[in-house]
């Protein structure tokens, strides 16, 4: 995840310093379990990531994100075994909200507290409350780039596609793929 790339795409929507270290370090992070490694192994360079976009855009040199996703991280580790202590001091010490800089820690905070379970991870953040549908997206797009292992639950995922299933008119054939 190149930060230069990574400030472009977003110019026109995300010109600041800290969306840019947000989209540099979800990008960094995604790329680093697609290529194989551990969450674990993604922290050093999703940081490094989130301090080299912070320069691009506007009040740029905003190093926060990367600072605010090393203690969410910590705050999992610190908690470790007592998931309600760390999601309480993710709240009150990160928050859930949509501004950036806490939706993407909060995000490697849920990612770290169940680094091994892609389902797990998106279900801890829906009760997190706040911006719950970003901070479950990121946290199970980066565990299931890596992971690949096991698949959803069939169940699940059969619920899933029959609740997004559009109405079809009883004429309407369904398309051949």
């Amino acid at each position: 995840a190149h930060p230069e790339a990574v400030a472009a795409a977003g110019k026109v929507t995300h010109d600041t310093g800290v969306a840019n270290a947000g989209a540099a370090a979800v990008a960094m992070v995604i790329s680093c379990g697609v290529a194989g490694g551990a969450f674990e192994e993604a922290i050093g360079p999703a940081v490094e990531a989130a301090r080299s976009a912070s320069h691009f855009g506007q009040a740029h040199h905003d190093n926060r994100l990367a600072e605010k996703l090393l203690c969410a991280v910590g705050i999992a580790r610190v908690h470790a075994g007592n998931e309600a202590a760390a999601l309480d001091a993710l709240v009150a010490e990160i928050g859930t909200g949509v501004a950036t800089e806490e939706s993407v820690p909060a995000a490697f905070g849920v990612a770290a507290l169940a680094p091994a379970d892609a389902w797990r991870a998106p279900g801890i953040a829906a009760g997190l409350g706040g911006d719950t549908a970003t901070i479950a997206a990121l946290a199970g797009a980066r565990l299931g780039a890596s992971l690949r292992l096991p698949p959803l639950p069939a169940e699940a995922v059969a619920t899933h596609r029959r609740a997004i299933e559009p109405p079809r008119h009883p004429g309407v054939r369904k398309r051949r793929r």
